[in-house]
């Protein structure tokens, strides 16, 4: 039982009780019907304009995408994932990838890349690594370690690195330290400290410079 009709119940029970009819209850239950239609009304407009918001969206997407705003690309090719229409947003990361839109390039390999298709994903990585991106430079060693090609491997991790991910110098560390180069795995680890990543910090490195009291 909704609260409307709970409160016209108790108002009938207390009329017929009375042995009366009250015109001020008789408004009461009108005006709460009348409140009541309102808002029934008023959620059913919200989640219309919910969906054409949506909807409206993805249309400027698609418009400001089609027109070159290739950063847009990336952002409907998500939209699409998101969805589960996941061939347009292959082919909305192949535009902006097209484009010279990096983060396309980058979330097209990803999606090669957790599909285990390592061939698809080389050539999206590659072309926004070449570029200066450096989470797909990362990607890109990550993909050629699983084609058990350490050369490339490591050209890879050591660009990334040089575009300051801390990820990237990590693994740089980590195989500098299964050759035996210790001075190497040194350096690889400061690095990485410095781009980010804390926990490989030494204690002096994470408590900052001492001053002199």
């Amino acid at each position: 039982m909704n609260i409307l009709a709970l409160i016209t119940f108790c108002i009938s029970l207390s009329s017929f009780a009375s042995g009366t009819e009250d015109p001020d209850m008789d408004q009461t239950i009108d005006d709460l019907k009348s409140k009541n239609k309102q808002l029934k009304s008023d959620i059913k407009k919200t989640k219309t304009i919910k969906k054409l918001t949506g909807q409206n969206q993805e249309l400027k997407l698609i418009f400001d995408c089609e027109k070159g705003v290739m950063d847009h690309c990336s952002e409907l090719g998500l939209h699409y994932m998101r969805s589960g229409k996941k061939s347009k947003a292959i082919k909305t990361w192949k535009m902006g990838c097209k484009g010279a839109n990096l983060k396309s390039c980058y979330n097209l390999g990803t999606y090669y890349l957790r599909k285990r298709n390592t061939s698809l994903a080389i050539a999206p990585f590659k072309a926004a690594c070449k570029k200066g991106h450096a989470l797909s430079c990362n990607s890109l060693a990550a993909v050629y370690h699983r084609k058990r090609k350490p050369k490339l491997t490591q050209s890879y991790f050591e660009k990334a690195c040089t575009l300051k991910l801390g990820q990237a110098c990590a693994n740089l560390s980590l195989i500098y330290k299964k050759s035996g180069e210790i001075d190497q795995v040194d350096k690889y680890q400061k690095l990485a400290c410095l781009y980010g990543m804390k926990t490989l910090c030494s204690d002096e490195e994470q408590d900052g410079p001492k001053t002199k009291k």
